[in-house]
């Protein structure tokens, strides 16, 4: 595939995806953000509990939550990726350089956590 068709099905898919979002919060500690849905890809930062989420799509328990963006690649290596594999490569969430945002769906809550000294007056 071309570049400019993969720009255009990459444009398509966030058009789509966009009008079935939704939100959701963190309710850990810290949560993982990969450049795939796999403990196996590169780590690209840490969400924390309370932070709100959109959610673009789901997949065997994981959720992307950012459209497809550059993934500064220089060498087959992204320098986006904090820990773990920075490959620019398929396998690890890439696409002509390119990668979404995925976390683990089930650190996820529809609604708003409540503030930590809510849990601690059991309010």
């Amino acid at each position: 595939m071309d570049t400019k068709k993969t720009l255009l099905v990459l444009l398509f898919c966030n058009i789509i995806s966009t009008a079935h979002s939704k939100d959701a919060w963190v309710n850990v500690e810290r949560l993982n953000i990969r450049t795939c849905s796999d403990t196996s890809c590169g780590n690209v930062g840490q969400l924390i509990y309370r932070e709100k989420v959109t959610i673009f799509e789901e997949s065997d328990g994981w959720v992307r939550i950012s459209n497809y963006h550059d993934g500064s690649c220089r060498n087959g290596i992204s320098k986006f990726v904090d820990n773990g594999n920075n490959k620019c490569t398929w396998i690890n969430g890439f696409e002509n350089d390119n990668f979404a945002e995925w976390v683990y769906a089930q650190y996820l809550s529809e609604k708003h956590p409540p503030e930590p000294i809510d849990q601690v007056l059991n309010r």
